[in-house]
């Protein structure tokens, strides 16, 4: 009987460093899996504009993708821990708007798996006889150095259009 056993117990000592291997493999993923940060919200448009409203992301100074939005204008963005993102509103009819989002240091909140960041962003109708755009993002969104806690900065400030005079030559 014990020599029945011996070629299993061969196996099974043959196994256990691939076993070993295999669970040391999956560390460095699950790790990856705590530093993780959940971008939602939804853009909320007037309700006299029909045009669809559109979410670009821009991530780092070269990646630009089209983020789907479901319905109603929500949005949800699985990111990286460290990455810096633009995303664009745009909607026809409306004054675009740029939220900046900075998801470095997110992890040192403690007790905190997976971070989430969670905004709406309200669309605003073009005046046909008052053109502006912002000069920047309207909101930043960022985590401090020391704690991890999320620090949000909203800007409003208008770029004015640049007046043309036109005058008669004689």
């Amino acid at each position: 009987m014990g020599t029945s056993l011996q070629p299993l117990r061969a196996s099974l000592q043959m196994a256990l460093p691939l076993v070993v291997l295999l669970m040391l493999a999956a560390l460095p993923a699950h790790a990856q899996e705590t530093e993780r940060v959940l971008i939602k919200g939804k853009g909320i448009v007037p309700s006299h504009l029909r045009a669809p409203l559109h979410l670009t992301m821009v991530v780092g100074d070269s990646v630009c993708v089209w983020v789907k939005l479901k319905g109603r204008g929500r949005f949800e963005i699985e990111s990286n821990e460290d990455q810096r993102y633009l995303l664009r509103f745009e909607q026809t009819g409306a004054v675009t708007k740029i939220v900046q989002v900075d998801t470095g240091f997110a992890e040192r909140k403690v007790g905190k798996k997976k971070r989430m960041v969670e905004f709406d962003v309200m669309m605003e109708p073009v005046n046909t006889h008052y053109k502006f755009r912002y000069k920047g993002p309207v909101g930043r969104i960022a985590f401090h150095r020391s704690n991890g806690r999320m620090q949000v900065a909203k800007d409003y400030t208008r770029e004015e259009p640049a007046v043309v005079v036109v005058t008669e030559v004689e």
